[in-house]
C-alpha cells in the first residue's frame, strides 16, 4: 500500500519556532537554555496527566527530528562532492527513519551515477533487493511517493516495509530518490516519517543541484586541461605511435575508460591488403604489448577500416567482432572503436575504449568525442608524414649535392694534375725546342734571335699561368703538406695576386678531416675572395681553433654590410651550402661601417677519420 499523507510534524498548540534556539548551541529568548523553552511549554500545557505524557512523546520524537534534520542540512550545505553528498543523506536518512537499511542513488539522463548505502549506523555496498528496486523504479516513474508494507515481494528480500521518496528537481524532473527499509521499533513507518523523509528530500534538492554544479564545473575544468593537452600532444610533432598513444591516455581519462586499443593503418604492399596493425593497449595506467594485426573486416578495427564508421560493441564478450582473449584477460564488457580518417577519408588509424561490467555504456556522445579527437590526430599524422618525407627529400639533396662537392673536387685535382703534367711537359719541351733552335742560328740571325726570345718569354708566361691555374684548382699544399701550411700559402698568394694582408693565426694542432680539409680551404678562399672585392679594405686574419668543434673565424675592418637587408651573393650562399653538408653553422656578424665577422663551427672527427694537419 502506497500513501503520501501530509501529517504535521509538531503536536498541535506548540509552534515550530519555539522548539529551535535562536542559534545552534545558544539560548533562546532570554539566555533560557532550549530544555527550559521545554519545561515553560510544558508548563502551558493543560489536560489529564496521561494525555501529557503522549503529548511529551510526540515532541521529543518531534525535537528529534528536527534536530537530526538540522544536522542533516548543516552537512549537507558542507558537502560539494557528489558521493560523499549521498553518504551523508543515506546515513541521516537511516538515523531519521530509525530504518535498518537506506539508500540513495543520484540520476543523470534517467539513469543512476552516483549511489551510497547505509546499514544501522555503518555506510555499506547498495544491497541487490529487488522489491526495493521495483518500488524506486515506480517512484522515478510516478514522480511521486511510494510505501509498502508486509507484502510478498518485500518478504522475499526479508524486508516487511520501505519507502522511497523521490527527489525533484527543476523542471520537476527527479533527480535523486531516498529509500528506506524495515524501521527498528516495533511500531511501521507512520505519518510523522514520512513527512520527516519528504522535508529530508525538500532539503536534499537544492544540494543535489549545488553537487551537480560543482561537478560539471570539475568537468569542464577537466576537460579544459583535456583540450590544452591534446594540443600540446599535436604540437609536439611526434612520431605518429608515439601521437596516438598519448591521445588514446588523454582519452581515457576524459571519458573515464578503463583502457583501449591504438593503432595504424598500414598501406597495401606485394599483393598484401591495406590492414590495422595495434601500436599498444593502455590499461590500469600503463602500456602492455599486444601484437595484432586484422585485415579488412577482420575484428572491430578491420571492421572500421572498411565501413569508416564507428562500432559499438555494449556487450563485447558476446561480440562477433571481439577478441574473446582480450575480454578474457581484462574483463571488457564495453567498447567503442573510432577510425581516425583525414580530409580524404582515408583510414589512418583507429581509436578503441574499453570498459568493464557494471559501467556505462558508450554513448554517440563519446563516439563523436573521438571522432573529433580523430580528425585532429589525422591532421597531425598527416603534417609529421610530410615533414618526414621533406627531411628525406632533404637528406637526399644533401647527400647529391656532398657527392656533386666530392666529384667537383676529384675533377679538379685530375685538371690540375693534367695541367701541371701534360701540359706542363709540352711547355718545358717547347721551352728546350727554343732554346735548341736558338743554338742552331747563326749569330749574324738577329731577328731571328729576337723571336725566338719573346717565343721563350710568351712559353715561360704560358708555364706560370698554366702552373697558377692547376694551384688555384687543386692547391698541392694541401695534399702534401697539409692544411696549415695550405692557409699560410693561400695568404701568401693573397697578398701577391690581390694586395691582401692576410695574418693567418692557428690555436691547436690544426688537424682537421681530410673530407673537411678542402671544404674549409674553399670556405677561406672564397672569404678571402670577397673581403679583397667588396670589403674596402686590404687587410683581413683568419682565425682557426680546433677541439671538439673545428671554428674557423674570417674577419675584416672594412665597411660591412647589413646582412638583414643586403642580398646575399653566390659567394656567401656557397659558403652556407659547405657548411651545411658539413654538418655545421654559418653566422655572419656585419654591420656598416664596422666590417664583417664570419664564424664556421663544424664537429670534429679528425680522431676517427683520416685527417690533414
Amino acid at each position: 500500500m502506497s500513501t503520501s499523507s501530509s501529517v504535521p510534524l509538531f503536536p498541535s498548540g506548540v509552534r515550530s519556532e519555539e522548539l529551535i534556539p535562536s542559534q545552534a548551541g545558544e539560548p533562546a529568548g532570554d539566555k533560557e537554555s532550549y530544555w527550559q523553552v521545554v519545561q515553560h511549554t510544558l508548563a502551558g500545557c493543560q489536560g489529564t496527566g496521561g494525555e501529557l505524557v503522549d503529548w511529551h512523546h510526540q515532541w521529543r520524537r518531534s525535537s528529534q527530528r528536527l534536530v537530526q534534520l538540522s544536522a542533516a542540512a548543516r552537512d549537507m550545505a558542507e558537502q560539494r562532492d557528489a558521493q560523499q553528498l549521498a553518504q551523508v543523506l543515506a546515513f541521516h536518512l537511516a538515523q531519521l527513519l530509525h530504518v535498518d537499511y537506506s539508500c540513495v542513488h543520484f540520476y543523470s539522463n534517467d539513469q543512476p551515477d552516483t549511489s551510497a548505502a547505509c546499514r544501522g549506523s555503518s555506510l555499506c555496498e547498495p544491497q541487490p533487493y529487488r522489491s526495493l528496486d521495483q518500488l524506486i523504479r515506480r517512484a522515478l516513474k510516478e514522480h511521486r511517493l511510494v510505501r509498502e508494507h508486509a507484502t510478498a515481494a518485500l518478504a522475499q528480500d526479508c524486508l516487511h516495509e520501505a519507502l522511497v521518496v523521490p527527489v525533484m528537481g527543476m523542471h520537476r524532473k527527479v533527480i535523486a530518490t531516498l529509500a528506506g527499509a524495515n524501521k527498528k521499533l516495533e511500531a511501521p513507518l507512520g505519518p510523522e516519517d514520512i513527512q520527516a523523509a519528504v522535508c529530508l528530500a525538500r532539503m536534499a534538492s537544492a544540494a543535489v543541484d549545488r553537487a551537480r554544479l560543482f561537478q560539471r564545473l570539475h568537468e569542464w575544468s577537466q576537460s579544459l586541461e583535456m583540450l590544452l593537452s591534446f594540443n600540446a600532444t599535436v604540437n609536439q610533432q611526434l612520431e605518429p605511435e608515439q601521437l596516438v598513444r598519448q591521445l588514446l591516455e588523454n582519452a581515457t581519462r576524459f571519458l573515464k575508460a578503463d583502457g583501449g586499443l591504438v593503432g595504424l593503418a598500414v598501406e597495401p604492399s606485394q599483393g598484401h591488403p591495406p590492414a590495422m596493425q595495434c601500436v599498444g593497449h593502455w590499461q590500469q595506467g600503463q602500456w602492455r604489448s599486444w601484437q595484432r594485426r586484422w585485415g579488412p573486416e577482420e575484428g572491430i578495427p578491420g571492421f572500421v577500416l572498411v565501413s569508416q564508421f564507428p562500432y559499438f560493441a555494449n556487450d563485447y564478450p558476446n561480440d562477433p567482432l571481439a577478441d574473446p582473449e582480450l575480454a578474457a584477460r581484462f574483463g571488457i564488457r564495453r567498447s567503442v572503436c573510432v577510425p581516425i580518417k583525414n580530409c580524404q577519408e582515408k583510414v589512418l588509424g583507429f581509436f578503441e575504449l574499453h570498459r568493464r561490467e557494471g559501467e556505462a555504456e558508450f554513448t554517440w556522445l563519446d563516439a563523436a568525442f573521438l571522432e573529433s579527437l580523430g580528425n585532429t590526430a589525422a591532421v597531425a599524422i598527416e603534417n609529421v608524414r610530410l615533414l618526414r618525407s621533406l627531411e628525406a627529400r632533404n637528406q637526399e639533396i644533401k647527400r647529391l649535392s656532398a657527392q656533386y662537392m666530392h666529384r667537383l673536387e676529384e675533377e679538379r685535382r685530375s685538371i690540375s694534375r693534367e695541367l701541371h703534367d701534360e701540359a706542363g711537359q709540352v711547355l718545358i719541351g717547347l721551352k728546350l725546342g727554343i732554346q735548341v733552335l736558338s743554338g742552331l742560328l747563326p749569330a749574324e740571325a738577329r731577328d731571328a734571335q729576337e723571336h725566338l726570345q719573346r717565343l721563350r718569354h710568351q712559353v715561360n708566361e704560358a708555364a706560370a699561368r698554366i702552373k697558377e691555374l692547376a694551384t688555384r684548382l687543386r692547391p698541392p699544399a694541401l695534399d702534401e703538406l697539409g692544411f696549415e701550411a695550405a692557409l699560410h700559402q693561400l695568404a701568401a698568394e693573397c697578398r701577391q695576386r690581390m694586395g691582401l694582408i692576410v695574418d693567418v693565426h692557428i690555436q691547436g694542432n690544426a688537424r682537421v678531416p681530410s673530407e673537411a680539409a678542402t671544404s674549409l680551404f674553399r670556405i677561406v678562399q672564397e672569404a678571402l675572395t670577397n673581403v679583397s672585392k667588396h670589403a674596402g679594405t686590404n687587410k683581413a686574419r683568419i682565425h682557426l681553433t680546433t677541439g671538439s668543434q673545428i671554428l674557423l673565424v674570417i674577419s675584416d675592418q672594412g665597411k660591412g654590410f647589413d646582412p638583414s637587408q643586403r642580398g646575399q651573393g653566390l659567394g656567401l650562399l656557397g659558403i652556407q651550402e659547405r657548411v651545411k653538408l658539413l654538418g655545421g653553422q654559418l653566422v655572419v656578424h656585419s654591420r656598416p661601417g664596422a666590417g664583417t665577422r664570419l664564424e664556421v663551427r663544424i664537429p670534429n672527427h679528425a680522431q676517427d677519420t683520416h685527417s690533414v694537419g
